[in-house]
């Protein structure tokens, strides 16, 4: 979806159904310079984590989500105006959570 100023929004829903919560690991990121990803679930859009640019948090290029307490972790990457049309990451893994920790 195209924005304000010519910048671009990206969105992936990832979906566990009867999950209470996912992490998403992305073994490969590597953002194009000014472009800004974020992960969240979608029902607390304000606690968002991130953004990781870049090659993610330890320049590895390794990225897990921090763990989203819903059915739904949703990706959503902000690109500035003229970057190339490609995803700049993988998704290899969800930890799905099933029950909360102790029970």
């Amino acid at each position: 979806m195209d924005g304000p100023k010519g910048k671009s929004l990206w969105v992936l829903d990832i979906r566990s159904p009867d999950a209470i919560g996912n992490r998403v690991h992305l073994p490969d990121v590597n953002i194009f310079s000014g472009a800004q990803l974020v992960a969240f679930a979608p029902e607390t859009p304000g606690a968002a984590e991130g953004p990781f640019t870049d090659r993610g948090t330890l320049g590895t290029g390794a990225v897990w989500t921090p763990t989203t307490f819903s059915v739904t972790c949703q990706l959503e990457m902000i690109l500035p105006k003229g970057s190339p049309r490609l995803t700049p990451f993988t998704i290899d893994s969800n930890k799905h959570m099933y029950r909360a920790y102790g029970k």
